[in-house]
């Protein structure tokens, strides 16, 4: 089984997964690490949309907004503006 076969099988984590044209630009882009803490680290883009995702963070941005979220902080940006909040 191919490495990236064996990512795949992972992150299903047994359910059946569609990803159709998930390859094309207009479509946006997936991708998949591998993590020390045996579950995928996801990276999604379509532009100028991002999402990552960590098993202990999550980071979004559309471009003109960005929140990253982690167990203890929430932290927001927009307009060059910043805040942070402990959880």
């Amino acid at each position: 089984m191919s490495k990236a076969e064996e990512l795949y099988e992972k992150f299903a984590d047994g359910r059946r997964m569609h990803f159709g044209h998930c390859s094309a630009q207009s479509h946006g882009f997936f991708f998949a690490f591998p993590s020390k803490v045996g579950r995928p680290d996801i990276l999604a883009v379509k532009d100028p949309k991002i999402l990552y995702k960590t098993a202990g963070m999550v980071f979004v941005s559309n471009g003109r907004k960005a929140l990253l979220k982690s167990p203890e902080h929430m932290i927001m940006a927009r307009h060059g503006g910043l805040c942070v909040v402990d959880h």
